[in-house]
């Protein structure tokens, strides 16, 4: 009897450990990432604000984006699934034509609670009274036409951190005159920069280099102006990937392929295109070029060989890959061997011949 109630008491057991480790956590899966962004727009953008995002390493949504809805006065937030990406880039437009894209750097953000107010990236809640503004970038305008250079760089250090590697980064030419970089300051406020035309000219405020904040800032003729207003319009940043390439043929001709297919569009023109190959003892293989064929040769005898084609633009969007096409090569051309050379008797010498005259008797 005591057996059997010692039998009871371990199915008993039993029953509860698996109820216990059904209802256990899955420590093995992880966790997709959030992030809540609350963003406080003009007042001129009206009632309708969406933004437009792309996770780290992902895609972009499509233009114009997803609706924000009303979190209170003044703000409007959405929440972003970012799958297992662990930060974003997100821009913002009343969907009418107008966007803050952070002057074109767009806004940089992580996961968690994030609020941006006046091109200022903060964390918090800022419904609750529980935001706290983190500096953002400096957005740096230097003013090339009032030193007579074509272009600059702007070598600078981060307060707390190191100074560029001589002659600096390269500065974006804008608009007439002016040249644009943005540099994020991490928590830091500003940094210390000077610039220079990549041929020997520097301005380094006469050694003195030049103090920079947080926000948009100009520097012309020696003069630095905090909070600035951007002197020039900064493009709007290119996020729409060429179409796909249509139309891909490949024709074998002996040991190569030749390839041909109809070009893609771009909203702002496609710049290349890359053809990935596969087969063949060289595995799969990238290829690229600048027109809608190609010639590729010293390919394998008797292989098979399968293509597909991707347009870029200069932005560096990529078009999905277009519908791949194949062909198998020929045999490789015979080769004459080479005909001996004839050897030709040294100078000076004579054939083997008699040349004497016949004396006639």
């Amino acid at each position: 009897m005591s057996s059997i109630r010692t039998r009871r008491r371990w199915a008993a057991l039993a029953v509860t450990v698996g109820l216990a480790a059904g209802l256990s956590p899955l420590t093995g899966a992880s966790a997709a990432q959030t992030v809540t962004v609350y963003y406080q727009p003009p007042a001129a953008w009206g009632s309708t604000v969406n933004v437009h995002y792309a996770p780290t390493g992902g895609a972009w949504t499509t233009v114009p984006g997803v609706p924000m809805e009303t979190a209170c006065t003044g703000w409007r937030k959405r929440t972003i699934d970012l799958g297992a990406a662990t930060g974003a880039q997100v821009v913002f437009t009343n969907t009418t034509g107008t966007w803050d894209n952070n002057n074109g750097a767009n806004y940089r953000i992580g996961t968690g609670t994030v609020t941006v107010s006046g091109g200022v990236i903060g964390t918090g809640d800022p419904c609750t009274g529980g935001g706290t503004p983190v500096p953002g970038p400096a957005e740096v305008w230097y003013h090339t036409g009032s030193r007579g250079w074509s272009s600059a760089n702007i070598h600078y250090q981060v307060t707390g951190g190191s100074w560029t590697a001589v002659p600096g980064v390269p500065m974006q030419t804008v608009c007439d005159g002016w040249a644009r970089k943005v540099v994020d300051l991490g928590t830091a406020t500003g940094l210390r920069a000077a610039f220079n035309n990549n041929a020997g000219q520097w301005d380094n405020n006469n050694g003195a280099d030049y103090r920079i904040g947080a926000g948009v800032t100009t520097v012309r003729a020696g003069v630095v102006t905090p909070n600035a207003t951007a002197p020039c319009t900064a493009p709007t940043p290119d996020t729409t990937p060429p179409s796909t390439p249509t139309g891909l043929t490949a024709t074998a001709d002996g040991v190569r392929i030749t390839l041909a297919w109809t070009a893609a569009t771009d909203d702002r023109g496609v710049t290349g295109y890359r053809i990935t190959r596969t087969g063949g003892p060289q595995g799969t293989v990238t290829l690229t070029t600048t027109g809608t064929g190609l010639v590729d040769g010293n390919l394998t005898a008797s292989t098979r060989y399968e293509y597909t084609v991707r347009a870029h633009d200069a932005a560096g969007n990529t078009s999905p890959a277009g519908t791949p096409a194949s062909a198998t090569t020929g045999t490789a051309p015979r080769t004459r061997p080479a005909a001996p050379a004839r050897r030709r008797p040294p100078r000076g010498h004579h054939l083997l011949r008699d040349d004497r005259p016949v004396r006639r008797r």
